[in-house]
């Protein structure tokens, strides 16, 4: 009889004290943000809410996350390094940085139509009153393919220097004519993309020359590091030879990548009008040089969005005979 009392007070107790407080909460994620996109690794920062609704202080002891993707594959597992305590009714940040391999993440981004969506599967534990209590939840997030696509996607710089286009006598018909070329970034390094270069220029030249047209092109070549799918669309441009309207340009064909696609040869086709080139270099002519600039759009799809980069592509026509 008295071991049924005894163990009756002892419910009482343990259900009174249950009464006395309330487990820390997950109240949201305050941060769920790529940071970093390179060929091997991929960096998303993620920061937990977590609050305490009681009047004492309690010790989160252990906070664990394991990131899916939607079909909850399996991408990382990352936890909270140090104990935390967490005052009376308070609430404190707890910060991940999870590191991701970038082909898996490339191609969840390839197969979207407009977001990724990931889940996070949070288990944690914390001590309140001496008592170890459990937290376990899931929380989908989501990053947004528009500014992925921005800053992924392989860039050209904001403007750059191409070689000079000879126009002489001694050129002929198809030729082209490479030198050296530098480019910078007028807008800034994104800080969400760490590669090296991935658009370069490596020849300019006269492709055509005709009584009513002439015609030269710019070459390059699209680094595909990532293994992402897009399409480079176009370059749609206008050109001008010391600052008067000359022509138009276009590349010369969309390039299509994958995946399996690292990298692709490109060209941007313009077509001059002879008259207007003629007399935006006559002030030229004694020096037997002019200045030509390709002012232009670089349009690139992907993920269901498509994204616009102005462009400016400047460099030297020489129309001398020799």
């Amino acid at each position: 009889m008295l071991v049924n009392r005894l163990i009756l007070a002892a419910f009482v107790l343990l259900s009174a004290g249950c009464r006395l407080f309330q487990p820390p909460k997950v109240d949201r994620v305050d941060r769920f943000a790529l940071t970093e996109l390179t060929p091997d690794h991929t960096f998303i920062d993620l920061s937990l809410v977590v609050s305490n609704p009681n009047g004492f202080a309690v010790r989160l002891e252990s906070l664990n996350l394991t990131l899916s993707d939607k079909d909850k594959n399996h991408l990382s597992d990352v936890r909270m390094l140090h104990p935390m305590e967490i005052d009376g009714h308070q609430a404190d940040t707890v910060y991940f940085n999870i590191q991701l391999d970038t082909r898996p993440v490339a191609k969840l981004i390839s197969h979207s139509a407009d977001k990724v969506d990931f889940n996070v599967h949070v288990d944690g534990k914390a001590k309140v009153l001496g008592m170890h209590v459990p937290l376990r939840l899931d929380l989908p997030q989501s990053i947004n393919l528009t500014q992925i696509l921005e800053d992924a996607l392989p860039k050209i710089p904001s403007e750059f220097t191409a070689p000079t286009i000879k126009l002489g006598g001694k050129k002929k018909h198809g030729d082209m004519h490479s030198e050296s070329v530098s480019s910078s970034d007028t807008t800034g390094t994104s800080p969400h993309l760490q590669t090296p270069d991935l658009f370069k220029v490596t020849k300019a030249g006269l492709t055509g020359l005709g009584f009513k047209e002439t015609q030269f092109s710019v070459r390059f070549m699209l680094l595909n590091p990532f293994g992402l799918s897009f399409t480079l669309l176009d370059f749609p441009s206008q050109v001008s030879i010391n600052g008067t309207y000359a022509g138009n340009g276009r590349l010369s064909h969309p390039l299509v990548f994958d995946e399996n696609v690292s990298s692709q040869e490109g060209e941007i086709i313009c077509k001059l009008n002879n008259w207007n080139s003629l007399m935006a270099g006559s002030k030229a002519l004694l020096h037997k040089l002019a200045d030509y600039q390709v002012n232009g759009t670089l349009s690139a799809a992907g993920f269901g969005v498509t994204v616009n980069k102005p462009f400016v592509v400047k460099g030297h026509v020489d129309i001398g005979n020799n």
